[in-house]
């Protein structure tokens, strides 16, 4: 879990009012997303997280005035989504690539044969024409 901080926006910034959260706990946050808006001496600026995760809380209220590098949120990684079988089924076979020769596959699809119960005569047990004409 990481703190979200007010940032320095400027040189001379000491403390910003935060006026708006964009964003709520639970919610899912990536770089770059703006989340709040704060008010300094030189205007309204949204800020912006540097970190993607989910908002575990939320530290300051709206309207709180609050230093540079005080703690305005706690953000959780986010975790991968859970994997199942159908992702990885590491109980298949293996599938078994037919090595057959592009004038072989045109036989076979014009005479509609299956090829994957032949067994190929060519280089490296390649199906070729004579086979599926066999």
């Amino acid at each position: 879990m990481s703190d979200f901080t007010m940032p320095s926006l400027g040189a001379d910034m000491e403390d910003a009012t935060l006026v708006a959260w964009k964003v709520k706990p639970g919610d899912t946050v990536r770089r770059g997303d703006i989340i709040a808006e704060v008010e300094t001496d030189k205007g309204l600026i949204e800020i912006e997280v540097f970190e993607t995760g989910v908002i575990e809380s939320l530290t300051a209220s709206e309207g709180d005035t609050l230093p540079v590098g005080a703690v305005l949120a706690h953000i959780r990684e986010s975790s991968p989504p859970p994997t199942t079988a159908t992702d990885h089924p590491s109980t298949a076979p293996p599938v078994q690539r037919v090595r057959i020769s592009p004038l072989a596959r045109k036989v076979a699809t014009t005479l509609g044969i299956d090829v994957s119960g032949l067994h190929g005569t060519g280089p490296g047990g390649a199906i070729e024409r004579a086979d599926v004409e066999r």
